[in-house]
């Protein structure tokens, strides 16, 4: 069986793209979790029914990949008082360091690197969801540190240990159809079909985000003076707050 990791830049349509292939029924995704319902519902016939007539072996025989989602390396970890990019951080030495590692979990595994310009769109689109994660930094100080991480040197870090199967960002968007056969090619399982492809993040305006970064600076001026201890002010930074933000913003605009 084919084990393919799956890696490269955020904001490239990853979380997307695993659970497009969550939905083949020739591909695993390499979790107990996963395993286990997947090779359940693919052994019965009919599985919401209680006296379903069950073949294992024709389950365990049908899967042609497995694949391990690895979520992607945009700015490395977050302070998650802030949200902010650490001060310290060495994106080529992280990015090493995880490819050695994954090496040595999964020496024959294979790489599926989707890659994305790094230009003044993918960092806008990077902004937005850190802002709404908590971050509190204005757009021109986040642009020029994250210009400094030198996340283009991911690709060529994984091809120095594993076999790299690459795809775009921007062939997704010109020929959905063609990239997600592309993608089915490299997992050798046939093509599965566009309608399973759900796209997941949804932009905000400009407004919108500057509320949401009014109310993180807010909540960490509460942090900061004591008013609200750590664990509430992360409650409130993680809670789901765009759909109530939106209402606001027309209630204000209107």
């Amino acid at each position: 069986m084919k084990l393919i990791i799956g890696v490269g830049l955020g904001k490239a349509a990853s979380t997307s793209i695993n659970n497009y292939l969550k939905k083949h029924p020739e591909i695993l995704i390499c979790s107990p979790k996963e395993i286990y319902h997947k090779y359940l519902s693919e052994s019965g016939l009919d599985i919401n029914n209680l006296n379903t007539n069950f073949n294992f072996n024709k389950s365990s025989e049908n899967f042609k990949s497995c694949f391990f989602f690895y979520e992607a390396f945009t700015g490395g970890p977050r302070n998650p008082i802030g949200y902010s990019i650490y001060n310290n951080y060495d994106s080529i030495d992280y990015i090493n360091g995880i490819a050695k590692i994954l090496k040595k979990i999964f020496p024959q595994a294979e790489i599926l690197f989707i890659n994305r310009e790094i230009d003044d769109d993918y960092i806008k689109t990077n902004y937005r969801h850190d802002v709404l994660h908590g971050s509190i930094e204005n757009e021109d100080s986040y642009f020029k540190k994250f210009k400094n991480l030198k996340l283009e040197t991911a690709q060529n870090t994984f091809e120095k240990y594993f076999k790299v199967n690459k795809l775009d960002f921007s062939s997704l968007k010109e020929d959905k159809v063609m990239f997600l056969k592309d993608l089915c090619k490299i997992f050798d399982v046939d093509y599965l079909g566009e309608e399973y492809f759900e796209k997941l993040n949804e932009g905000i305006s400009r407004e919108e985000l500057k509320f949401h970064l009014f109310l993180n600076k807010f909540l960490m001026n509460l942090l900061k003076k004591k008013i609200i201890s750590k664990k509430i002010y992360l409650r409130l930074i993680n809670s789901k707050r765009i759909g109530k933000i939106r209402k606001i913003v027309k209630l204000i605009s209107f």
